[in-house]
């Protein structure tokens, strides 16, 4: 029944042009489908809500989508590259209250399940990524 209310709201948003309410619709659409198991559909509301975040240049809904990424390797089981995308997202001055909060979440629990070395060389591997090369990276 959600899945109804968050299409007919996504709709309404594409209609009126609204594409910063689109886009946080569409985080919200890919954290219920990820909690339904349906990485599919979750993998493709982060993706375009992530599109449609930097093309109307709403940077902390880039993050909340990218955070919604990290949330999707973590649940396929890439905890190193769940890692990556945190430490991106978390470093970024304009990520909001509540995506700050989920990742920092996220990544106790991404970290609890890696060896010392293994967080270790993610973190030096990760401190010189650019914001836009891991937005890169995950739009392919």
């Amino acid at each position: 029944k959600a899945r109804k209310f968050f299409a007919a709201g996504s709709d309404i948003y594409r209609e009126i042009g609204d594409l910063r309410s689109l886009t946080r619709a569409l985080c919200h659409q890919g954290y219920n489908s990820l909690a339904l198991d349906d990485i599919p559909n979750a993998q493709k509301s982060f993706t375009e809500a992530l599109t449609l975040a930097r093309q109307c240049d709403y940077t902390p809904y880039v993050l909340e989508a990218m955070a919604g990424f990290a949330s999707m390797y973590a649940k396929r089981g890439n905890k190193e590259q769940a890692l990556d995308l945190l430490l991106v997202v978390s470093k970024h001055p304009a990520i909001l209250s509540s995506t700050k909060d989920r990742a920092a979440h996220l990544r106790v629990a991404v970290e609890g399940q890696l060896t010392p070395q293994q967080v270790e060389t993610i973190q030096a591997r990760m401190q010189d990524k650019s914001f836009e090369t891991a937005v890169h990276e995950i739009l392919g």
